[in-house]
């Protein structure tokens, strides 16, 4: 894989990172060397779930889940 640019101790935030692209994004920013990435979508159940299974991986501390909708203001 072809690096563009260097996130190796980068903290990344995903919303929509408990499952699909956003998620693979997730595993692959850890791969490559992220510090720890915060998923965010709507579904605690999901979110959690993905948080877990990314942390199973990658370490407990490397994963951190926060419910919210990008498209509420409220949740931000």
């Amino acid at each position: 894989m072809r690096h563009i640019m260097d996130i190796y101790c980068k903290v990344a935030i995903i919303t929509g990172g408990t499952s699909g692209i956003g998620y693979a994004a997730a595993h692959i920013l850890l791969n490559n060397g992220a510090k720890c990435v915060v998923l965010s979508g709507r579904s605690r159940e999901r979110g959690r779930r993905a948080a877990q299974d990314l942390g199973k991986i990658f370490g407990k501390d490397k994963v951190l889940y926060m419910q919210g909708d990008v498209n509420d203001e409220h949740h931000f």
